[in-house]
Formats: structure tokens, sequence, C-alpha cells
């Protein structure tokens, strides 16, 4: 039973996302611009070469010196030499002190394990509640 619980845990903190670093020289890719296409593929940190798919519904963390958080949104923020600007979450950080950026992308392996499990703990408790509950009527006098 405790591996299990183990194992439930485990996916739901991995959650439905899973995190893609993207080099911070690619960020200007995930500007705000016009006529930027609806998806973008930047360059990755994990190996030479790798591509990020990232569209507008994909998350963008960005981590700072200090090891703060900031979310942004692709193709809604602007940089120049010195800062970052996100403005629909009001967000301005110092170019300098970005240390890190990471693209949430929807996992569906992730999510369908989520929900799988949810639903077979949902259906394990009502066979358990079932089975423990006996042959009494509570409305019968």
């Amino acid at each position: 039973m405790r591996q299990i619980a183990a194992l439930a845990l485990t996916i739901a903190l991995g959650g439905c996302y899973s995190q893609r670093p993207v080099a911070l020289a690619a960020l200007e890719d995930l500007t705000a611009a016009p006529g930027r296409p609806p998806e973008v593929q930047v360059a990755g940190e994990e190996c030479d070469g790798c591509q990020v798919t990232v569209d507008a519904t994909s998350p963008l963390v960005l981590t700072t010196a200090d090891g703060r958080t900031h979310r942004m949104t692709p193709f809604y923020f602007h940089m120049s030499d010195t800062q970052v600007v996100s403005p629909d979450y009001g967000v301005l950080i110092d170019r300098a002190d970005l240390r890190r950026a990471e693209v949430r992308t929807l996992s569906v392996g992730g999510t369908v394990a989520l929900v799988s499990v949810v639903a077979t703990v949902a259906i394990g408790t009502f066979i358990a509640l079932q089975a423990t509950a006996g042959e009494e009527n509570l409305g019968a006098k």
C-alpha cells in the first residue's frame, strides 16, 4: 500500500507539465514582436542542437541570481539590453540578474498517469466502502 501511495504522490508532484531549460540567448526569440508565428523552436540547454517548441500557452519561468522565479507569457514580454519587462505579471528584472529560463510544456503521459491514479483511488475507495458496509439497511424499520 505504501508503494502505491508513493507512486501516486510522485505522479501528482510531477503534474501535467514537464520543464525544459531554454538557453538565455534564445529568450529574444520569445519576446513580443509583430508578425511572430504562433509557435517557435528555440535552443534548449539539455544538449547541442536541442530544440524546444514554445507556443503562447507554454508558461515561461525565469530564475534570477537571488533564486526567485518569475513567470512570463511567451510573446508578451519585452527585453532591452538592460532589463526584461512582463506587463501581464507586473515583472521588471535586471537582465544581468537572469540565471535560468525554463519552458513548461504539457506532458501527455504525466496527465494521463495523474488522471488514472486519481480515478483508481476513487474507484478503490468506493469498492472498499461497499465491501465494508455490511448488510444493514438504514431506511428499513
